[in-house]
C-alpha cells in the first residue's frame, strides 16, 4: 500500500467520524423537538380505559360526557354541560375497551384528571373505568421506571410530580433510577 492510500483511508474514516457525530446530535435534537410537539398536542388529551359497551355506542362525546357525569369527574354536574366542553372522541386499543379525547380546554382536561386522580382511580370506579392523562410513549415508558421512585417519595410524604418526562420531588428534577 502506497503512502498516497494510507493518507486517503485515513482522511476517509476521519471524514466518516466528522459526520457521525453531528448527525446523531442531530438526530437526538430532532427526537427531542417532536416529543416536544407531541407532548404539546396531547395537552388536552385524556384516555379512558375499561369501557364496557364501546362497539354498542354510536356518539363517543355523549358516552364520555356520560362517564364524566356519573363518575362526577367533570367539571360540571349535567351530561349537556359536560359535552360542551369534548372536542372529539374515538374509540382505540383492541380490546376495544378504551376512548380517547381531545377537550376544549386544558384547564378542564386538569380539573378532569385531577378530580380522577383522587376519587375514581383509587378504586377503579365501580365498574373498571379510569381516566388518565394521554401521554406520549417515551414518557409513559419514563413514568413506569419511576414509579417505584414516585410511590417511595409519596409514602414518605414529599411532593412528587411527573411532568415532561422528567421527575420532579420536592420542586426538584430527580434522575430517574432503572
Amino acid at each position: 500500500m502506497s503512502a498516497r492510500s494510507k493518507t486517503k483511508d485515513t482522511k476517509n474514516t476521519s471524514i466518516a467520524e466528522f459526520f457521525k457525530t453531528p448527525a446523531r446530535q442531530m438526530q437526538r435534537t430532532m427526537q427531542e423537538k417532536f416529543n416536544e410537539v407531541e407532548r404539546r398536542s396531547r395537552l388536552w388529551g385524556i384516555r379512558i380505559k375499561g369501557v364496557k359497551g364501546l362497539k354498542e355506542v354510536k356518539d363517543y362525546n355523549q358516552k364520555l360526557a356520560e362517564i364524566l357525569t356519573q363518575h362526577n369527574v367533570g367539571p360540571f354536574d349535567t351530561v349537556e354541560k359536560n359535552l360542551s366542553i369534548i372536542e372529539i372522541a374515538h374509540p382505540i386499543g383492541k380490546e376495544g375497551d378504551q376512548l380517547i379525547a381531545r377537550l376544549h380546554s386544558r384547564v378542564h382536561r386538569n380539573i378532569v384528571v385531577q378530580k380522577a386522580k383522587r376519587t375514581m382511580n383509587a378504586e377503579a370506579g365501580a365498574d373498571g373505568t379510569r381516566i388518565v392523562e394521554d401521554m406520549i410513549k417515551s414518557d409513559f415508558e419514563l413514568k413506569r421506571k419511576a414509579f417505584k421512585q414516585m410511590k417511595d417519595a409519596h409514602e414518605a410524604g414529599r411532593r412528587v410530580r411527573f411532568v415532561k418526562g422528567k421527575l420532579w420531588i420536592e420542586g426538584q428534577e430527580v434522575a430517574i433510577q432503572n
